[in-house]
């Protein structure tokens, strides 16, 4: 009954116009999941229904969302996102919300069933079983933002006071309260110039951890010198140098992770307007990448190095290539870290308007 009555909306309130289908599928190894979405779409509308595979379960999602008087209305499924400058939550829901923005004010409002998301590249979907609602309120007064955000996910309770300072190249941000019942706090501050950047940052995560970061970056017109710190469970430094000369591209990073430590150095160079190529080296390892970029393919291979609070530093390839057509698209992602593989594969076809995969994925997620 309810894809029943979601297809009368889409007929009866949209606007008379040319639309636009579009259809998308995958699967993915990193999400463990595959499905697809259909996309149906006017120029200030959108409708959606999507289903797949997440984890052995099935899971569908639908959702109509129209811009009306200056507020887009939504109703159906999609995570719910309720933020201050610094922290927030996000709550899958199955129900309405609307959002309506000024030039110094935003308002977001939204109540009906939650429980838990799945959302992927290619379909998205919620399996709500309880009572959720809640509001966002943000108000601009000249350099100073004060956000308030409250929230109910069936027992869990959220509860949130933001206010974010700037000045010039100065900020300075904060938050307080409560999220899903557990107290919170997360201040940071920021300069930034064109040659110097500075960042301190501490957060208590819910009675569990603390974690603090610095960094600071320091440049004029070919080099960078930076360096930054993690203190947490696993704690962290990094600092390093970034030289750029014509078509060449050098860095040189310098990690350390409890007792263990890594020198790693990245080379790119341009090679015309399409081409790249990159050397990567770490300790015994020496890798090779590139990237190709034209109208109808782009493509991508290379290392970076990540941070991981349980595993520290570590090497991560990654190779992407997309493929551009008349009325779609295909993508493919591939992902090794730590021995492990991961791929995710999709690709979207549409008719009746030019592309809007980007608009897509708002709707999806």
């Amino acid at each position: 009954m309810r894809r029943i009555l979601l297809a009368l909306l889409v007929v009866c309130v949209a606007p008379r116009a040319v639309a636009q289908i579009e259809v998308t599928g995958g699967a993915s190894s990193l999400f463990n999941a595959d499905g697809g979405t259909l996309f149906y779409r006017w120029p200030n509308a959108t409708a959606f229904f999507g289903a797949g595979i997440d984890d052995a379960r099935l899971v569908f999602g639908a959702g109509f969302e129209v811009r009306r008087r200056g507020c887009d209305w939504f109703a159906g499924d999609r995570p719910v996102y309720l933020a201050t400058g610094q922290a927030g939550v996000a709550i899958a829901l199955r129900g309405a919300e609307v959002s309506c923005a000024t030039k110094t004010r935003q308002v977001v409002l939204f109540t009906g069933a939650t429980g838990d998301a799945t959302s992927t590249p290619f379909f998205a979907g919620v399996n709500a079983n309880h009572f959720g609602a809640g509001a966002l309120i943000t108000e601009r007064l000249g350099d100073l933002t004060l956000t308030g955000v409250a929230a109910l996910d069936g027992s869990r309770k959220t509860l949130l006071a933001g206010a974010d300072w700037r000045w010039r190249d100065v900020k300075l941000d904060a938050t307080g309260g409560t999220i899903a019942g557990q107290n919170f706090f997360e201040g940071a501050g920021t300069f930034a110039s064109s040659h110097v950047a500075l960042a301190v940052t501490r957060a208590d995560y819910l009675n569990v951890a603390a974690a603090t970061s610095e960094g600071a970056t320091v440049g004029v017109e070919h080099l960078s010198l930076f360096a930054s710190a993690f203190q947490s469970t696993r704690s962290g430094q990094a600092a390093g140098a970034n030289v750029t000369a014509g078509f060449l591209n050098a860095q040189v990073i310098a990690t350390r992770s409890g007792t263990a430590s890594l020198v790693s150095g990245n080379v790119t160079e341009r090679l015309g307007p399409r081409f790249t190529v990159s050397q990567f080296v770490a300790e015994h390892n020496v890798g090779l990448g590139g990237s190709f970029t034209s109208n109808l393919v782009s493509a991508s291979v290379g290392y970076q190095m990540m941070f991981s609070p349980t595993r520290g530093f570590a090497p991560v390839l990654t190779v992407s290539l997309r493929l551009q057509l008349d009325h779609g698209s295909a993508n493919l992602a591939i992902n090794r870290a730590a021995g492990q593989t991961y791929y995710t594969a999709y690709a979207g076809l549409y008719a009746g308007g030019p592309s809007l995969a980007n608009a897509s994925s708002h709707m999806a997620q």
